[in-house]
Protein backbone atom coordinates (compact mmCIF):
# COMPACT_ATOMS: atom_id res chain seq x y z
CA UNK A 1 0.00 0.00 0.00
CA UNK A 2 1.16 3.40 -0.92
CA UNK A 3 2.20 6.24 2.00
CA UNK A 4 -1.49 7.78 2.54
CA UNK A 5 0.73 10.93 3.96
CA UNK A 6 -1.52 14.06 3.23
CA UNK A 7 -0.10 16.96 1.52
CA UNK A 8 0.48 20.15 3.11
CA UNK A 9 -2.61 22.92 2.65
CA UNK A 10 -1.15 25.55 0.81
CA UNK A 11 0.17 28.62 2.90
CA UNK A 12 -2.00 31.35 0.80
CA UNK A 13 -5.11 29.22 2.01
CA UNK A 14 -4.31 28.74 5.31
CA UNK A 15 -4.65 32.97 5.89
CA UNK A 16 -7.48 33.40 3.51
CA UNK A 17 -9.11 30.94 6.06
CA UNK A 18 -7.75 32.66 9.03
CA UNK A 19 -8.90 35.79 7.94
CA UNK A 20 -12.48 34.58 7.24
CA UNK A 21 -12.65 33.20 10.06
CA UNK A 22 -11.54 36.04 12.32
CA UNK A 23 -13.96 38.21 10.22
CA UNK A 24 -17.51 36.03 10.61
CA UNK A 25 -16.41 35.80 14.17
CA UNK A 26 -16.26 39.30 14.89
CA UNK A 27 -19.37 40.24 12.50
CA UNK A 28 -21.12 37.16 14.77
CA UNK A 29 -19.73 38.53 18.22
CA UNK A 30 -21.33 42.26 16.72
CA UNK A 31 -24.82 40.78 15.89
CA UNK A 32 -24.52 39.23 19.24
CA UNK A 33 -24.06 42.83 20.90
CA UNK A 34 -26.61 44.12 18.76
CA UNK A 35 -29.45 41.65 19.30
CA UNK A 36 -29.48 41.16 22.49
CA UNK A 37 -27.59 37.70 22.74
CA UNK A 38 -28.72 36.01 20.10
CA UNK A 39 -28.15 32.48 20.25
CA UNK A 40 -27.42 31.61 16.71
CA UNK A 41 -24.61 34.35 16.81
CA UNK A 42 -23.05 33.09 19.81
CA UNK A 43 -23.00 29.88 17.95
CA UNK A 44 -21.64 31.10 14.54
CA UNK A 45 -19.06 33.15 16.91
CA UNK A 46 -17.49 30.12 18.70
CA UNK A 47 -17.68 28.10 16.07
CA UNK A 48 -15.69 30.76 14.12
CA UNK A 49 -13.38 31.54 16.62
CA UNK A 50 -12.71 27.56 17.11
CA UNK A 51 -11.92 27.64 13.03
CA UNK A 52 -9.63 30.77 13.74
CA UNK A 53 -7.73 28.42 16.38
CA UNK A 54 -7.39 25.71 13.76
CA UNK A 55 -6.40 27.98 11.22
CA UNK A 56 -2.81 29.62 13.41
CA UNK A 57 -2.30 25.90 15.12
CA UNK A 58 -1.94 24.66 11.38
CA UNK A 59 0.29 27.94 10.35
CA UNK A 60 2.36 27.33 13.72
CA UNK A 61 3.23 23.68 12.36
CA UNK A 62 4.32 25.06 9.00
CA UNK A 63 6.63 27.42 10.40
CA UNK A 64 7.97 24.44 12.82
CA UNK A 65 8.25 21.78 10.08
CA UNK A 66 10.62 25.39 7.89
CA UNK A 67 12.53 25.57 10.90
CA UNK A 68 13.27 22.10 11.59
CA UNK A 69 14.27 21.47 7.88
CA UNK A 70 18.39 21.45 7.41
CA UNK A 71 20.40 23.89 5.50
Amino acid sequence: MKDQTPRPIPFSILIVGLTLAVGVAMWSGRQYLIHGGGIGYGIAGGISLGAAYAFIKQIKIRFSAKSDEPK
